[in-house]
């Protein structure tokens, strides 16, 4: 089976835009490498979240929202290109393997993923890979703008809220 996506020119195998909170503000080259990465891995994965726009920040953080202004989530509109269309869209999920039915199985497909993802960086195609283990799921993202204060690459631990 074969996903078309919204304003989009890429087709998916294993990412439906159903499985997406905000598709339409996902980058159609970082939908095709997460398609090449749950192929490689060879189990599902779950999206638990993706692009957010600023009302999704206030959801999640409440009151300290305004302390991420470089989200790797964040889609910024007022950043467009000289098509007037975003100069971005965004390249940023938080995933987990899907399926795991016991604690040392979900590991193990952990482990595959962050070894297929990191191999994206190894060979180039993720060169500002942001990577975070964090309790119930894993971030990735491969995305840097001028003026942005987070360190890529990087590898980091975190909390899931």
């Amino acid at each position: 089976m074969s996903y078309r996506w919204p304003n989009q020119d890429v087709n998916l195998r294993n990412f439906s835009p159903a499985e997406f909170d905000r598709p339409e503000l996902m980058d159609g080259l970082f939908l095709t490498d997460l398609d090449d990465l749950r192929s490689l891995c060879g189990f599902a994965l779950r999206i638990t979240d993706d692009a957010r726009n600023n009302v999704d920040m206030a959801r999640i953080y409440g009151d300290e929202h305004a302390k991420w202004p470089d989200s790797a989530h964040l889609w910024h509109p007022e950043r467009t290109g000289p098509d007037g269309l975003p100069e971005y869209l965004v390249r940023a999920v938080d995933l987990k393997p899907a399926g795991a039915q016991t604690f040392e199985e979900r590991e193990e497909k952990e482990l595959t993923l962050v070894h297929h993802a990191i191999g994206f960086h190894l060979d180039g195609r993720w060169k500002n890979i942001g990577l975070e283990l964090a309790t119930r799921h894993i971030h990735l993202d491969d995305f840097v703008w001028d003026g942005r204060r987070a360190r890529r690459p990087t590898i980091f631990p975190g909390v899931s809220r």
